[in-house]
C-alpha cells in the first residue's frame, strides 16, 4: 500500500484494520535516494 501523501496513506492503513479477517497492520517504511536505490 502506497500513497502520495502521508495523510492519505494513514486514512488507507485505517481502513485496513476495519477488513474483516484482518488482525493487525503494520507501517514499514523505506526511502529512497535522488538516484533511486534503497537506503537502508
Amino acid at each position: 500500500m502506497q500513497a502520495a501523501r502521508s495523510d492519505t496513506l494513514l486514512n488507507h492503513i485505517e481502513s485496513a484494520r476495519n477488513l474483516d479477517g484482518v488482525l493487525a497492520v503494520s507501517l514499514v517504511y523505506h526511502q529512497q535516494d535522488l538516484q533511486g536505490e534503497e537506503m537502508p
